[in-house]
């Protein structure tokens, strides 16, 4: 495995200009070498992997969306921790003498508290929103994050380019369009609130936007086994104490395969559970969205996002949770594959 890809260090000069500008200053992206193609691949790969989060979640047995991302955010904990057992044993170190070397701050910890949060809104409003709109009005509406870095940016003064600010309002009238189109409509009658589920899928994208700005701030600074295993475990450890506390009704702790807070160990859960969600979607996406943190500018990371409806649409028409859209989500979505190739193409031409 190429030794970048793993790799938690940045260089010293990369270090002195975002201690010097901050993590987000375009300055830094223009000091920084050209970024390599396999992170524009990993973008890719990103965004379709993200993309399983409202359809894929709808297939665990859970009946609360907090519950399930409960569940999925505690498998992704237990296979991050083998695997960082497994590349100690690799590198024959001690697990404590490993953990002597983590930037072990209250800033630190803070943040990656913060960024649990967002992850845990991002996650819970998406798969709420899923139940009752088009996947793709979902993951268009939970995808809105450049635009709230934008505006960010702005309200912060700091530098934004002209490609910034032009790709994220094309990508945004296309996500406008797309939700105009009157042949969305879900195969369960009972679940088919366009509106009501669009609003939910929104405010996904306002945790989103958090979970980005400070997830992409630590995970430039920390080896990224802390990273995983501290984000995943305050997201884990959140979710059920949010869950206890404010939807006690579907909260148990207990092993029950629908309402038990460990039921995704349940024989009926753990397959699917463990493989699916935690692995491929949890596992394999937070490693993904690291990569692109790492390689890309805030508004490209969070346009990553924009990529999800196209799959997620895709995906709700194979497993046979959507009917076909009309043109309208199409035409939308090539406004947003135009507006995501000014963003990749020209990011650091000024305004």
């Amino acid at each position: 495995m190429d030794q970048d890809l793993f790799s938690g260090l940045l260089s010293t000069k990369d270090q002195e200009d975002i201690k010097k500008y901050g993590p987000d200053d375009s300055r830094v992206e223009n000091q920084n070498k050209v970024i390599p193609k396999w992170a524009y691949l990993a973008f890719i790969v990103a965004g379709a992997s993200g993309a399983m989060d409202g359809p894929f979640s709808q297939f665990l047995q859970a009946n609360n969306p907090f519950l399930k991302m409960a569940w999925k955010f505690q498998g992704v904990f237990f296979l991050f921790l083998i695997i960082y057992v497994f590349l100690v044993a690799i590198k024959k170190r001690g697990i404590i003498g490993q953990f002597s070397q983590w930037k072990n701050t209250y800033q630190t910890y803070l943040n990656l508290l913060i960024a649990s949060i967002g992850l845990i809104g991002m996650q819970s409003f998406l798969s709420w929103g899923a139940a009752y709109t088009i996947m793709s009005h979902a993951n268009l509406f939970s995808s809105l994050t450049a635009m709230l870095v934008v505006s960010y940016k702005l309200l912060t003064c700091s530098q934004i380019t002209r490609c910034e600010i032009i790709g994220t309002v094309i990508s945004i009238i296309g996500c406008g369009l797309t939700t105009q189109d009157p042949h969305a409509e879900k195969t369960n009658d009972e679940l088919n609130d366009i509106a009501y589920g669009n609003i939910l899928s929104f405010v996904s994208s306002i945790f989103a936007t958090l979970y980005i700005l400070k997830g992409q701030e630590e995970s430039l600074k920390l080896d990224p086994m802390q990273y995983f295993l501290t984000l995943n475990f305050f997201t884990s450890v959140n979710f059920i104490l949010f869950g206890c506390l404010f939807v006690e009704d579907s909260f148990y702790l207990s092993q029950d395969p629908v309402k038990g807070v460990f039921g995704w160990i349940h024989p009926e859960n753990i397959v699917y559970s463990v493989v699916v969600v935690s692995f491929v979607n949890g596992v394999g996406t937070l490693y993904l969205q690291y990569l692109v943190f790492k390689n890309f500018s805030p508004v490209i990371a969070g346009s990553m996002m924009l990529l999800e409806p196209l799959f997620s649409q895709i995906y709700g028409i194979i497993l046979g949770l959507d009917e076909y859209p009309g043109f309208l989500t199409y035409f939308g979505s090539s406004l947003i594959i135009v507006g995501l190739y000014l963003l990749l193409s020209h990011p650091n031409r000024p305004l």
